[in-house]
């Protein structure tokens, strides 16, 4: 609601509103998040751009024959559902998926993996 102390960050503005850039892998164990590991210098250049108004677009590299380039951008819709849970919607796939933030880096969990963006 709009009286919670939202930490000094804009009024509304939902955390995970930023472009983001993919840094680490770490598995994900019974919940925990292992040991990360750092990405290839190529794969680090994806980005994940979510917007204000709801939308998202993701932006994956991978390295190819030597080549460093983009495998196919995504378009999609994310939904903050509360409880650290946000839904991303693409094509007519829906996921919900938990996310955390802390210190700068956004840490998407998805069954056994953890994808790790700093801004």
């Amino acid at each position: 609601s709009s009286d919670d102390d939202n930490g000094g960050q804009e009024q509304g503005q939902d955390p995970i509103i930023a472009k983001w850039s993919s840094f680490s892998k770490a598995p994900v164990a019974n919940g925990a998040v292992g040991t990360a590991v750092e990405l290839s210098d190529c794969k680090k250049k994806s980005t994940l751009e979510f917007k204000a108004d709801g939308t998202y677009v993701s932006t994956p590299y991978i390295e190819d024959q030597g080549e460093c380039i983009v495998d196919g951008v995504t378009n999609g819709t994310w939904k903050n559902e509360g409880d650290g849970n946000y839904q991303f919607i693409f094509d007519s796939n829906s996921n919900s998926i938990s996310v955390q933030f802390k210190d700068n880096t956004l840490i998407i969990i998805s069954g056994e993996e953890a994808d790790i963006y700093k801004k």
